[in-house]
């Protein structure tokens, strides 16, 4: 699955050019996070409204490991819109865990462009 990330303050540690565990997090009261399933799409199309984001891919057993599941939410606009989201019951600190987990995990895709 791929997650956009744009240089937030916070989301990208400066050190090490690498998102922090708050690109996976969303950061509205909604628990769940937005993401896009790769096989169901094209790089181009994740980023033509977002040209001033990277792209992190992480493996959906990452979050599943840490009581979170992970389920297509396709829209008419995009068939490959994906919730990360956690299981009924499961605690935050499990939530939390699973975004560290996925920072740790992600894999380069798209740099960040440099801004113009």
């Amino acid at each position: 699955m791929w997650r956009r990330v744009k240089a937030f303050k916070g989301w990208i540690d400066d050190a090490t050019g690498r998102p922090t565990s708050a690109a996976f997090k969303d950061n509205t009261p909604d628990p769940r996070l937005s993401v896009h399933r790769s096989s169901l799409t094209t790089l181009e199309w994740v980023v033509q409204t977002y040209p001033d984001y990277g792209v992190w891919s992480v493996l959906a057993g990452v979050p599943r490991a840490y009581e979170q599941m992970v389920y297509g939410d396709p829209t008419a606009d995009d068939p490959s819109h994906t919730l990360v989201a956690p299981k009924p019951g499961s605690l935050k600190k499990k939530r939390m865990e699973a975004a560290r987990r996925m920072a740790d995990a992600a894999q380069m895709v798209r740099e960040i462009p440099a801004p113009a």
